[in-house]
């Protein structure tokens, strides 16, 4: 925790910036909901490639994606973000958010559902 803390200060010291991001790291989630629900407010997401993360994080355009054998380049990818200016951040943020409301809304997905369980419902 403190090596984050003291990364978040000299993130802050050198771009003069206050910041939220998402990280989500190599965990148990297929399409981890934390990433859609950061993407959808708006908050940029740092992510690694393990399970369905790569299906919503292209790298520098809905988010920033790490290998997850690289986790160690973390630190590299917030400074990355925090170095873009405003615009990069917008066009990121505008299609993260356009990805999860045209891929991932609850409209999206019973429209998906339908399409799987029409041929079953038909003699």
């Amino acid at each position: 925790a403190r090596l984050v803390t003291d990364l978040i200060k000299s993130i802050r010291s050198e771009c003069g910036k206050d910041f939220i991001i998402g990280v989500k790291l190599p965990g148990e989630d297929g399409m981890p909901n934390s990433v859609l629900e950061s993407m959808a407010v708006g908050v940029p997401v740092i992510g690694s490639d393990a399970g369905a993360i790569p299906e919503l994080i292209e790298d520098g355009v809905t988010g920033l994606l790490i290998p997850r054998s690289h986790l160690h380049q973390l630190p590299d990818k917030i400074h990355q973000l925090m170095r873009m200016d405003r615009n990069e951040v917008t066009a990121i943020i505008r299609a993260a958010r356009s990805l999860v409301a045209s891929n991932h809304s609850p409209a999206a997905e019973r429209e998906r559902l339908q399409t799987i369980l029409e041929p079953q419902r038909r003699p």
